[in-house]
Parts: C-alpha cells; sequence; structure tokens
C-alpha cells in the first residue's frame, strides 16, 4: 500500500513486520490494510468468469477440429486456453491498471477509485488504462495455455 512505500522511504530502520503494521495503522487506520482489495475481488471475479466461459465458447467452436487426426488435441486446447486468455486479459487490464495504481500510489494521489479512474484517463486517455498490456500478454497466454 502507500503507507509501506511511506514507511519505506522514512528510514526508520523498522525491525520487523509489526512495527510496520503499527505504522500503517496509525497513518490510515484499517482501511490502509485493504485498499485497493475491492478492486481485486472484482478482477479476479470477471476475470475467472470471463476465462472459463472463453474457454467453453471456444471448446465448442473447435470442436471440428478434433475430427482430424492431423491435429493434435493437445495443440487445439492450448490454443482454446491461450485465446480466452487474451481476450480476458484485453477486458480485466483496466480494473488491474487501477488497483495497481490505488495500492501503489494510494492517499498521496488518489482518494478513492472514482478519483484514480478519471485521474489515470486525464492524464493518458483510454491507452493509459492498457500500459504494461505487451507484457501481460507475454506472460499470461502461454501460461494459461500449459
Amino acid at each position: 500500500t502507500s503507507s509501506i512505500m511511506t514507511i519505506k522511504n522514512m528510514n526508520n530502520g523498522f525491525s520487523g513486520m509489526y512495527q510496520v503494521m503499527k505504522e500503517i495503522f496509525k497513518m490510515e487506520g484499517y482501511k490502509g490494510f485493504f485498499r485497493g482489495s475491492l478492486l481485486g475481488i472484482g478482477k479476479s471475479t470477471i476475470g475467472a468468469g470471463l476465462f472459463f466461459t472463453g474457454l467453453e465458447n471456444t471448446h465448442m467452436q473447435t470442436k471440428e477440429l478434433r475430427k482430424f487426426k492431423y491435429v493434435p488435441s493437445a495443440v487445439i486446447d492450448f490454443y482454446n486456453a491461450s485465446f480466452s486468455k487474451a481476450i480476458t486479459a484485453l477486458v480485466v487490464n483496466p480494473i488491474t491498471m487501477v488497483k495497481t495504481r490505488f495500492e501503489c500510489v494510494g492517499n498521496n494521489e488518489y482518494k478513492n477509485i472514482r478519483e484514480a479512474v478519471s485521474t489515470i484517463y486525464a492524464r493518458d486517455g483510454l491507452k493509459g488504462f492498457y500500459k504494461g498490456m505487451f507484457t501481460t500478454l507475454l506472460r499470461d497466454v502461454p501460461w494459461s495455455g500449459v
């Protein structure tokens, strides 16, 4: 959270997690421990729903390919999962971007989720919600196929 970054920059020489937790509580209260969790829940829920729905739909679309002996079923399954994950990543990346910025920058720049969204949009337009998309696709798409 933003409190952790602030504490880290203060260079107070904390010896353990308990001291850091006390400092976060002192700076932000209970909210400091849950910053971005609503976005995380939404991202996970939407992402899982989209991925498995997409996986089922691509499986139905590629059912005819399984009849051909020259196309291994593992290749078809890899394609189905990779395609589904790519679509899911495109939809979920804006939520991930807002969540990450809200968690890391936190109280230093954003008071709430709505302000985080409007600030990102004002600075970078729609492109701001898709920063890091290529890296996300490189990481997630092949892994989902496995």
